[in-house]
């Protein structure tokens, strides 16, 4: 039996010192076991403390050492950014500084790149700046450095036109339109920008864009390449659509981290006290020259050999339909040529093909099978929505002109627009390989011509008394604002008043989309060969920016 046991034993069952003295003597034969207990126990308590001490020694010797080599890692990251941030500046000898707020990134900027030259501005004039932000000291301390120019007004919307390849660099933290965040004035701020930062920038220089995680339709962490097509946010500046409508590329994206620029801190709107602030980290973007404006053969060659979408790159979607003039067994077999038709014309623009099976359907005059398909356009070269949409009428001329080189069993009816369906059957009725009443080598006597006059009246007559199948479709649209501060009314009214032939408006309402938003969800019926779609929703977005954001299809289905 152990001490420790013997004494709980003890204790409990013997409530007298004298009596446990006089059992352990006549039992034990004057040995004192319960007196050795007690000091048995006491040396153990003594031992035990002794111990605590010396672990409690060892453990404030180790956090000192912790303390020390945090010390020294701290230091060496400290040495580590001053090197990073350098050679981040290593090919620019002449930098831009644009919309500095409080002028503390370029004062950091000049202390971090001494040999470098700087120009600094903001879009204040000098006075208006100082009763703003109040930093004189900052002001004096970017005056007196020998590698920096000082430069009060410069509006980074409308930069001088003698500015053209002097800076190696432009770099612009958080642009921001002043007031309460509108979405559609951050959108024109950052095209502005992009339009102006253009005109002065020259191949092989850099424009260095910092936005907020969020703004820019980008997720940090998502990959660089991918199978399917990547996210870019709808609800956000699209930064890359607008910088590729002035024809630059993302050539790279990477954190920003303020800690690399000592004494930087990014200023919030109009004042310094409270200094911009975002939980979820930064951006930086950096774009290049890409082309002024690329051909249709330039965008399709060379052949793109990796499938694959890409993060940087805009990418579009686009619906073409063919009228299938055969046997509904051979549908399939010349669907494969469609595809292979369509990748060949279009090379390294078009990365998927996919038809919509859910609009299959007949078209009523001529009768035959219709197909819709899908195209996802992301040209190795970034183009913006209008070059994108010239594009895509080049491809449709294109389709019509390999199906009658190719004398394809395809409807006439080829054009991607519903609306431009008439064209091509046009063109094709001029076309001398479409004879419908004789072959080539019948003589082109007065007579034939008579009887040909004759059976075409006669044919328009019997097709003028039967009443023809109108095919109609009914769409539903999410029209959504720019934010909780867009009248609603005027912008249902602006929608409701856009009038084309086939087109009728039906019931709408708002339904809340979160954070006080609400978006316009409305009906229309249209005549599938007089109304396209694609257009409708052009118009709407295109002549009422100021009130819509984006058009969403929820439903379309045919009548």
């Amino acid at each position: 039996m152990s001490v420790e046991s013997l004494l709980s034993e003890v204790t409990n069952i013997l409530g007298s010192r004298l009596a446990v003295k006089a059992a352990d003597q006549a039992f034990f034969g004057g040995k004192q076991v319960y007196t050795g207990v007690s000091s048995a126990v006491g040396a153990g308590s003594s031992a035990a403390v002794d111990g605590l001490v010396s672990e409690i020694a060892s453990l404030k010797k180790e956090n000192q050492d912790i303390k020390s080599e945090l010390a020294q890692l701290k230091k060496l990251f400290e040495e580590l950014s001053v090197k990073v941030s350098k050679h981040f500046f290593d090919s620019a000898k002449s930098i831009l500084v644009l919309g500095d707020g409080n002028l503390s990134f370029s004062l950091a900027l000049s202390r971090l790149l001494p040999s470098g030259h700087i120009t600094a501005t903001v879009l204040e004039d000098e006075e208006l700046f100082l009763n703003r932000y109040a930093v004189f000291d900052t002001v004096n301390l970017l005056r007196q450095s020998s590698n920096v120019d000082l430069i009060f007004g410069v509006d980074a919307t409308k930069l001088p036109s003698n500015w053209i390849g002097k800076f190696d660099m432009i770099i612009m933290n958080f642009p921001h339109p002043g007031g309460k965040t509108n979405l559609l004035r951050s959108k024109k701020l950052a095209s502005g920008i992009f339009r102006s930062v253009r005109s002065v920038l020259t191949p092989g220089c850099s424009f260095h864009l910092s936005l907020a995680i969020g703004q820019s339709g980008i997720s940090p962490g998502d990959p660089l390449l991918s199978d399917d097509p990547p996210i870019h946010k709808k609800d956000s500046w699209q930064i890359i659509y607008l910088a590729a409508e002035q024809g630059l590329a993302l050539q790279s994206l990477n954190p920003m981290t303020p800690e690399l620029y000592p004494g930087y801190q990014a200023s919030g709107y109009r004042t310094t006290g409270k200094g911009f602030n975002n939980n979820w980290g930064a951006q930086r973007f950096c774009f290049q020259v890409s082309h002024i404006k690329p051909s249709f053969d330039q965008l399709v060659s060379p052949p793109r050999s990796c499938k694959k979408f890409n993060l940087y790159l805009p990418y579009y979607y686009h619906d073409v339909s063919f009228l299938f003039d055969c046997e509904d067994s051979l549908i399939d077999g010349l669907e494969d040529m469609i595809f292979k038709m369509l990748y060949e014309l279009s090379g390294n623009m078009i990365i998927r093909i996919s038809e919509l099976n859910h609009l299959r359907s007949m078209c009523p005059d001529p009768y035959l099978p219709n197909r819709i398909y899908r195209l996802i356009w992301q040209p190795l070269i970034p183009i913006g929505k209008l070059l994108c949409n010239d594009i895509q009428d080049e491809l449709r001329l294109r389709i019509v002109d390999f199906v009658k080189r190719n004398r394809l069993p395809l409807g006439a009816s080829v054009a991607a627009a519903p609306a431009a369906a008439a064209a091509p059957a046009a063109a094709a009725a001029k076309d001398d390989d479409f004879d419908l009443f004789g072959s080539e080598d019948e003589e082109d006597d007065d007579e034939k011509k008579k009887v040909v006059e004759e059976r075409l009246k006669a044919y328009n007559e019997k097709k003028s008394k039967k009443p023809g199948v109108i095919a109609k479709s009914s769409i539903i649209l999410d029209v959504k604002p720019w934010d909780d501060e867009t009248d609603l009314g005027e912008m249902e009214k602006l929608v409701r008043g856009i009038e084309m032939d086939g087109l009728v408006w039906g019931g709408g309402k708002l339904i809340a989309i979160g954070y006080g938003i609400k978006k316009l969800q409305i009906i229309c019926v249209i005549e599938d060969l007089k109304v396209s779609v694609d257009d409708l929703i052009e118009k709407i977005t295109g002549d009422f920016e100021d009130h819509v954001q984006s058009v969403d299809i929820v439903a379309f289905n045919k009548i």
